[in-house]
């Protein structure tokens, strides 16, 4: 079983932010965050990512639903990147 890279957490999260901004006039940025990167001892910010769309996916491993949608999410940006490439 995958689990999911530093990148798809952060997407989540910013995600997650997002929705508390609808229905206001004015987006409210995110708080910036530190996360240990996958597999190594270097650590990642929220703030790296700046000027980019990031997107946190949330699941439970144990949970069959919520993984595939988090492959499917995966999979959607993927393609959203690869277009972007082209």
């Amino acid at each position: 079983m995958k689990r999911p890279s530093l990148s798809e957490i952060i997407l989540g999260v910013a995600a997650l932010f997002s929705f508390t901004s609808i229905g206001r006039a004015e987006p409210t940025p995110a708080p910036d965050f530190e996360l240990p990167k996958w597999d190594s001892a270097e650590k990642m910010k929220l703030a790296d990512f700046a000027g980019e769309i990031v997107v946190l996916d949330f699941f439970a491993y144990w949970c069959a639903p919520c993984r595939k949608a988090s492959i499917d999410l995966e999979g959607g940006i993927q393609k959203i990147l690869c277009r972007q490439e082209r």
